[in-house]
């Protein structure tokens, strides 16, 4: 059983690279569900039960829920997925809730240096694949293809004390937000 009713974007992530999700069970609405899921390098099971369904008529669908392996409950903030990973852990269900929900998952970015001469900077923003790099000489940094929290990036570039001087897309991002 795990000793915390939630884990953390990063726990999730490190999980997924692990091959430790045993179990997802999404409980946003259908539509939610169908538009976007977390997904890993290898096929996830996942149960998508919308909470509204779920709880207060959750015995019809506990059945649904394998007993003997980890499961980690997803919603749009945490606030439902963590109180359904409590009432599985009553049940004497492993579950955990996803910290934050999508909303965490969605700005969750690793930051990568790839290169010292000049020095380039990988963004990664783990929910949706997207790669934004921050290419740095002389204290002078250009952006490419910005992911939509710019922030992430402004941060960066703060904390190792240089100025963006330009920003380009090297193509058109039609399957997320550009931050440009």
């Amino acid at each position: 059983m795990e000793k915390s009713s939630t884990i953390s974007v990063l726990e999730l992530k490190k999980r997924l690279a692990g091959k430790r999700v045993e179990f997802l069970f999404d409980l946003r609405n259908q539509e939610d569900f169908n538009s976007w899921q977390i997904e890993g390098r290898d096929d996830i099971e996942t149960l998508n039960i919308p909470q509204e369904d779920f709880v207060g008529d959750e015995d019809r669908f506990l059945s649904r829920i394998p007993k003997r392996r980890r499961i980690v409950t997803v919603c749009a903030h945490g606030d439902s997925s963590s109180y359904v990973a409590i009432l599985l852990q009553s049940r004497g269900i492993n579950a955990v809730s996803l910290q934050g929900g999508m909303d965490a998952w969605s700005e969750f970015y690793e930051t990568h240096k790839v290169r010292d001469d000049p020095a380039i900077y990988q963004i990664y923003r783990v929910a949706r694949g997207c790669l934004a790099y921050l290419v740095i000489s002389g204290g002078i940094a250009i952006v490419i293809d910005a992911a939509r929290h710019v922030n992430r990036i402004q941060d960066l570039a703060t904390s190792l004390n240089v100025r963006i001087a330009n920003v380009l897309d090297t193509h058109l991002h039609a399957d997320h937000i550009s931050g440009v």
